[in-house]
């Protein structure tokens, strides 16, 4: 019996819609949330497990960019002409294709700052920094979803 390639990561299923999109970032954040509700307590100001606060915050991040890369879909502003962004830089560059797009910007910065690097790859663990980051994406999430 062949094993099997347990080195390969799931990625994410890409969106074909905004709806979609939306739909699965609110579950991604679900989880996110649940994660750091139900894995790690709070002593100090501060959450007790990294390894937690790290797999939260990576949740957090995607569910952000799965809403944006839903929007861009939905209005044209990527096609099959175009990569979806899959850096920092090309999240700024598509997201200044957005209407208004100050607050979301704004959002999307402090998602990328809290909870990609501070919460993910360096292991913060303030309870203010990553709670910040969740309303972020959390406001992301709603300003795409209407």
């Amino acid at each position: 019996m062949a094993k099997k390639d347990k080195s390969k990561k799931r990625v994410p299923q890409i969106p074909k819609t905004k709806k979609e999109a939306i739909a699965q970032a609110r579950r991604y954040f679900s989880n996110a949330k649940d994660t750091l509700i139900n894995k790690t307590s709070i002593k100090n100001d501060r959450y007790v497990d990294s390894k937690y606060v790290s797999e939260a915050s990576a949740m957090g991040y995607l569910a952000a960019t799965i809403a944006i890369k839903g929007y861009l879909l939905e209005h044209g502003i990527v096609d099959g002409r175009h990569k979806l962004p899959k850096s920092y830089d090309q999240y700024t560059m598509f997201i200044k294709k957005v209407p208004k797009n100050g607050k979301l910007m704004a959002h999307y910065n402090t998602v990328y700052e809290n909870l990609h690097i501070a919460g993910y790859y360096e292991g913060y663990c303030n309870v203010k920094l990553i709670k910040g980051g969740f309303e972020s994406a959390q406001k992301i999430i709603e300003i795409l979803s209407n």
